[in-house]
């Protein structure tokens, strides 16, 4: 660039001003000012020097320009091979805020679930004792909402996993009605108080044990039936279980579809037959069986004609509501995270979420799959479908027994236990409970490795230990180890 007789060179510009764009602009004018000085030369020489003297010249310039371009083209590949640097640099500080900002996410829900469980364990122990009507229903409320609480922390912390790559499930073998009937003792309470008709159906040729992860199930299942009760205003919320055959879930799985032309669905006819007796505890056809609101204790023997074999199958789950339903759009966005997909700005800003789209991620882990399908103003449904093979029931005569039969048996046996948590809440509510059946707490300590001695202290001295129950993340030995942490 050519200022009266100074010349700019882009080089010069590069490394004065830093920057790129000045850069560029200069090395266009060189370009334009090569060109001028070529015709300068050109017409010049050939006035007045002869064609030697001219022939220098010329190439004294294009050398000189050449020179120039190249130093220029050296000190710009510099100049971004830095800048290249710089973004490294930057993308790898936003990177490692992103993680801390992750691992604080997950410390955090995780030091939340600690206070939080001991909460609801304190008040399953209130609702065990002799309370006043007015107590237990203040107490029962008092466990939802911490179940909900609790419902809201996992899935940030499931979403802190799933970033990490760590969501895990752990597959072992579930009581089917177990599972289910404490999935519904809370479920069907938040239903009632929305003054909803409920229940809950589950095939007759289910199962007795499958081997599932009941914490993910649970996790699932209040995901689906919460995001209904957001949406049902009136109506009903209704949950079939059934048992599939195959080991690989298909779309033949999910039918038949929920909702044919005519708005009424399968569900809601079957649904139709059951509300005509929906005053008894247990209603029983010739296929399923029907859970309500008032079930207490479960007839196991209706869902044992596949306990004594093994087999694969797959677990299908249908959670259905007749609230305003869902739009084409919204199906959709669904399962995506952090979608809202309800037109009402006030819906909207219901929830986080995180709820379908951890449950999309959990169905993934498992091989399953969840699908929803909608008829607007008449209501959704969500399928899930599960493989999984049923186990063969190994369990002691005793496990079979009522939880009060279980509760004289274990107080006849006089065991001796030993309770080890950093929280003195969940010590405290372990010994609690322990002290009920009949159980007592010889031993407690704050960390594994205090546990790991006085376990060793105890074999020394011939005391027998009947139980040890460990938290699985203490300071110097987890619940895991079995060595001391550094």
């Amino acid at each position: 660039m050519h200022f009266g007789n100074i010349t700019m060179h882009p080089a010069l510009i590069l490394i004065v001003s830093n920057n790129i764009f000045l850069v560029g602009i200069a090395g266009v004018a060189e370009i334009i000012a090569s060109q001028t000085i070529f015709k300068d030369v050109i017409r010049g020489n050939l006035m007045f020097m002869d064609e030697n003297t001219f022939t220098e010249k010329l190439v004294e310039t294009s050398v000189a320009v050449i020179v120039s371009m190249l130093v220029l083209f050296v000190l710009v590949f510099w100049r971004l091979n830095n800048i290249n640097k710089e973004l490294i640099c930057m993308k790898k500080l936003a990177e490692d805020r992103l993680e801390q900002q992750k691992t604080f996410v997950f410390s955090f829900s995780h030091e939340l679930r600690n206070p939080l469980n001991s909460l609801l364990g304190n008040l399953q122990l209130a609702l065990m004792g002799s309370l006043l009507p007015e107590s237990r229903e203040t107490i029962k409320t008092a466990q939802m909402c911490a179940e909900l609480l609790l419902q809201l922390i996992n899935n940030a912390l499931d979403i802190g996993k799933f970033d990490l790559g760590k969501l895990e499930v752990n597959a072992t073998p579930t009581r089917v009605y177990d599972c289910f009937e404490k999935i519904w003792a809370i479920s069907s309470d938040l239903i009632s108080r929305k003054n909803l008709k409920s229940h809950i159906k589950i095939e007759k040729k289910v199962p007795s044990v499958l081997l599932l992860d009941s914490h993910r199930i649970n996790q699932m299942m209040m995901n689906l039936i919460g995001n209904s009760l957001k949406f049902t205003k009136r109506g009903s919320i209704s949950v079939s279980i059934k048992w599939l055959d195959g080991n690989r879930v298909n779309d033949h799985h999910f039918e038949p579809l929920p909702y044919d032309n005519e708005g009424e669905g399968l569900f809601e006819k079957e649904e139709g037959l059951y509300l005509l007796s929906m005053g008894l505890q247990k209603q029983a056809s010739k296929e399923h069986v029907f859970l309500t609101k008032s079930q207490k204790e479960i007839d196991y023997n209706d869902n044992s004609q596949l306990s004594n074999q093994e087999s694969f199958g797959i677990l299908k789950i249908a959670v259905t509501d007749t609230g305003c339903g869902i739009s084409q759009k919204g199906l959709s966005e669904l399962f995506q995270k952090f979608s809202q997909v309800s037109d009402d700005p006030l819906k909207r800003q219901m929830g986080t979420g995180l709820g379908l789209f951890i449950t999309k991620e959990i169905c993934r882990a498992m091989k399953g799959d969840v699908r929803a399908y909608n008829k607007e103003g008449k209501g959704t449904t969500f399928i899930i479908c599960i493989p999984t093979r049923s186990v063969v029931s190994q369990m002691h005569p005793h496990l079979q027994k009522s939880s009060s039969s279980m509760a004289s048996i274990i107080a006849q046996k006089k065991l001796k236990a030993l309770v080890a948590d950093d929280s003195p809440f969940n010590v405290r509510m372990v010994s609690d409970f322990f002290a009920r059946l009949g159980i007592q707490v010889i031993k407690r300590a704050s960390d594994g490795l205090e546990a790991y001695n006085q376990y060793k202290d105890c074999r020394e001295s011939r005391e027998m230990v009947d139980i040890v129950t460990l938290d699985i993340d203490m300071p110097r030995m987890d619940g895991k180890n079995s060595m001391p942490k550094d």
